[in-house]
């Protein structure tokens, strides 16, 4: 978003694109992460894993031997609390809160193949744990203090099961199907015929609320996890307890037994995996520190020799059961994306963001690169040198949490910071290199634009006029003339040779974000405020041709505009939508609803283009995509 150097002017030519393509863009592909997992789901085959976020109300699908991201399954309005895959890898069912006055089911099924939503089951209220049935028939979702049982064909309501006096958390059905168990905030377990619908037994023992629950494969023992710290075993026939598992240091939140069932499983908020053998009970291991931190679910691979933990650090870790080692980290990013930026020679796709890393992909196809980790505070904005040899990320979260202010240039070749600039008090905002390479722009929440000599870290020119805070800077394609927008209510020409403002555009609302048009002759503009919130301004005359409304009602965070084709691109963070528009006539060419993020984040959307025209841009749900928008 703040770093882009527009790209020489080539001649205006417009596919005929059908406007309005409301969906997804042509997606090349797409990276990234999840925010505050909740729950995790393999699928019988092995290859696809599901996560659910209570944070940012998605479900994801990921590729488990690559780690890409497959699709966003987004239809929740409120946060996602459970997962589950059917036996035959059909139906994925997910559940979580109710959203009151929302008008959408908290329970959903989805084509686990495609991701394409199937269905709503009503009635709804806060759910807090899901399952299908062996035979893929039946869902069985909690709903505030019962358990409904719903027909996958159709939706129908099919059972009411209510006895418990507590919030239900979890619910389970048997290897056969016959019987569902049930965990809930009044301690006890339930176990249930779901042919009648009766209570067979109530296991009582745990002294903490019951949270999760797994049935052996053998169907004859089942596995409850609490908040008492233990993991207890019951006999399934009798109801009797068989077993207490101790060794947890605080709640358990998941267990689950291996597909063999020689084995158990648990997570909790201890930020441990343990393991239990089943001939007798005995700890066998421990994953220490398996998630960033709680550990929210556990779930094996289908040939039992890895495990998934999932938790509030934001990824979905695979370890190998054996020897406890990592085998991979699905879910690079761990919070909203802030800024992206590609390589000059469209070879390297950078992302940054909430969680403080910097992650490079691969332009091309999403292959994972590598992380540059260590930033003291949030990253606002990256940007490429004219070599593409070093990176600049430029630090500090809003006040009062600024913890780190300070620009750091990256050497790419060894992956190591070579140089940290000062920056900008309570924050920098943004930064670019100049043409030449020799310098680094920044601007800060100080209201002012700061230049680093990169030799040695010298700050040597300030230019001065913004009289609240900067928010992103451009450069025109002939290096002339830096563009900068501000909190005040405005953006502003600098010339670059003696840093006089030449112009100043001002704005109803403050101005996010800034981009030259190829030819240098239009200055791009986006608002954070309400109706006209794109506008179009002649370099020459310092006048607005023209003014553009994507979000009446939602801010616009990122304008780019095209170096093929010319045409401009507007994202919404707040609306998750991507507009594309005519810039000579105003019209709008497509608009994307699908794909570009989801839930109540109104973060940034960043923008930016290689040469060839794809555009790469990041989400607040901590994904990044690659797509080829039509129109361009």
């Amino acid at each position: 978003m703040t770093t882009r150097i527009a790209a020489k002017f080539l001649p205006v030519i417009f596919v005929a694109a059908a406007a309005f393509a409301q969906g997804p863009p042509p997606i090349v592909w797409s990276g990234g992460g999840h925010i505050a997992i909740r729950s995790v789901a393999a699928s019988p085959n092995g290859r696809v894993l599901a996560t659910g976020s209570f944070q940012d109300e998605t479900v994801k699908l990921w590729d488990i031997a690559s780690g890409k991201l497959l699709h966003t399954l987004e239809s929740h309005i409120a946060g996602v609390r459970a997962v589950a895959m059917s036996r035959d890898g059909r139906w994925l069912a997910s559940c979580g809160e109710y959203n009151y006055g929302g008008n959408s089911s908290s329970v959903k099924l989805w084509n686990a193949a495609t991701g394409a939503f199937v269905r709503d089951f009503a009635p709804a209220g806060q759910c807090f744990g899901v399952d299908i049935s062996p035979d893929g028939s039946l869902v069985a979702a909690t709903n505030t203090w019962d358990v409904q049982l719903f027909r996958t064909s159709d939706g129908a309501l099919v059972k009411t099961l209510s006895g418990h006096q507590g919030l239900v958390f979890g619910v389970r059905f048997s290897p056969d199907g016959s019987t569902l168990a049930s965990t809930s905030a009044d301690k006890t377990i339930i176990l249930w015929n779901v042919s009648t619908g009766l209570a067979l037994h109530v296991l009582i023992g745990h002294t903490g609320f019951v949270d999760d629950v797994d049935f052996h494969p053998n169907g004859l023992i089942l596995a409850s996890a609490s908040y008492d710290m233990t993991v207890r075993l019951w006999n399934v026939t009798t109801g009797l307890p068989l077993q207490v598992l101790t060794g947890n240091l605080d709640a358990v939140y998941s267990v689950s037994f291996s597909p063999d069932g020689s084995m158990l499983a648990s997570g909790g908020n201890d930020r441990t995996v343990r393991f239990w053998h089943m001939l007798d009970g005995l700890p066998i291991g421990t994953i220490n520190d398996a998630n960033p931190g709680t550990v929210f679910d556990v779930g094996w691979m289908p040939d039992g020799q890895s495990i998934f933990s999932v938790g509030s650090g934001g990824s979905a870790r695979r370890w190998r059961v054996s020897d406890r080692t990592l085998i991979a980290d699905i879910g690079r990013h761990r919070g909203p994306v802030y800024d992206v930026a590609f390589s000059p020679d469209d070879t390297i796709f950078a992302s940054a963001g909430a969680e403080s890393d910097v992650l490079l992909w691969s332009a091309a196809d999403g292959s994972w690169l590598q992380r540059l980790p260590g930033h003291p505070d949030v990253v606002n904005a990256i940007a490429f040198s004219p070599d593409g040899h070093l990176l600049a990320t430029a630090m500090g979260a809003e006040p009062p949490d600024t913890a780190y202010t300070a620009i750091w240039l990256w050497d790419l070749a060894t992956n190591t910071v070579i140089r940290e600039l000062p920056g900008h008090v309570d924050g920098t905002t943004s930064v670019l290199f100049t043409p030449d390479g020799q310098s680094v722009i920044t601007g800060g929440r100080d209201n002012a634009i700061r230049f680093w000599r990169v030799s040695d870290g010298a700050n040597t020119r300030v230019f001065s006029g913004h009289t609240a805070a900067v928010r992103s800077l451009a450069l025109s394609p002939d290096g002339l003339t830096l563009a900068s927008s501000g909190n005040d209510a405005s953006a502003r020409l600098w010339r670059m040779s003696d840093g006089a403002q030449l112009a100043r555009f001002a704005t109803p609302f403050p101005v996010s974000d800034v981009a030259f048009s190829p030819a240098g002759n239009l200055l791009a503009t986006a608002e954070e405020g309400y109706s006209n919130n794109v506008r179009l301004w002649d370099i020459a005359t310092g006048t607005q041709l023209r003014s553009m409304t994507p979000q009446p009602t939602g801010f616009v965070n990122s304008v780019a505009f095209s170096p093929v084709d010319g045409s401009l691109v507007t994202s919404s963070g707040q609306a998750h939508t991507l507009h594309v528009w005519d810039p000579d006539t105003g019209a709008l060419l497509a608009l994307y609803d699908a794909e570009t993020s989801w839930g109540n984040f109104p973060f940034d959307q960043p923008l930016a283009f290689t040469r060839s025209g794809r555009l790469g841009y990041g989400r607040g749900d901590a994904t990044v995509v690659v797509a080829t928008p039509a129109g361009m």
